[in-house]
C-alpha cells in the first residue's frame, strides 16, 4: 500500500459486511450492506468478534493536532467535526485480532493494553465503546488520511 487512495480503498474493503450505520447519533442505528452504509455519517468500522481497527474519541477541539502533540502514532485516518474540532482518530492494524473461542488470549490482551494507551496518552474519551465511529468517507466531517500503512 503506498497512496492515500490505496488507504481509502483498504477502510472501505475492512468494513464489516453488513455494518451497523446512522446519521443521527442518539437514534437506534440500522443495519445496511457495505456499499449503502459508506454513506453514512456514523459507521460499525469493526466486526463483533474481528477488530481490524483501534479508533479513539477526542472531545476536545484540538482533535486535528492531538496524536501528534502527544507524540502518539501517525493515525490513518482522522474525522473531525467541522463545527467544534471533536475528532475520531484510526489506527488500522495489519492483522486483524479475533475474539473468538478459540482466539489467542494474549492477542485480545495486547490490544486491549494498546488501546487502552493510546486512551489514555491522546487524552481520549475513556467511555468511548467503538461500536459507531465517524466515517472518514462521509463528506459531514473534515477527513485527514494520514498513515498509508496498516500498524504491526
Amino acid at each position: 500500500m503506498t497512496s492515500m487512495q490505496s488507504i481509502r480503498d483498504v477502510y472501505r474493503r475492512s468494513l464489516p459486511e453488513r455494518p451497523y450505520c446512522t446519521n443521527y447519533i442518539g437514534r437506534r442505528p440500522h443495519i445496511q450492506n457495505r456499499d449503502r452504509a459508506i454513506c453514512y455519517s456514523h459507521i460499525q468500522i469493526n466486526s463483533p468478534l474481528v477488530w481490524r481497527w483501534i479508533v479513539c474519541d477526542i472531545d476536545g477541539e484540538d482533535g486535528y493536532e492531538r496524536a501528534e502533540d502527544r507524540h502518539c502514532p501517525k493515525p490513518n485516518f482522522i474525522a473531525m467535526n467541522r463545527n467544534n474540532g471533536h475528532s475520531h482518530i484510526g489506527y488500522l492494524l495489519e492483522a486483524p485480532v479475533t475474539g473468538f473461542e478459540k482466539s489467542s488470549r494474549h492477542a485480545i490482551r495486547f490490544y486491549d493494553d494498546i488501546q487502552r494507551g493510546l486512551t489514555h496518552r491522546l487524552g481520549a474519551d475513556l467511555s468511548y465503546g467503538g461500536f459507531l465511529c465517524k466515517n472518514p468517507c462521509s463528506s459531514q466531517w473534515l477527513t485527514d488520511w494520514q498513515a498509508v500503512r496498516p500498524y504491526d
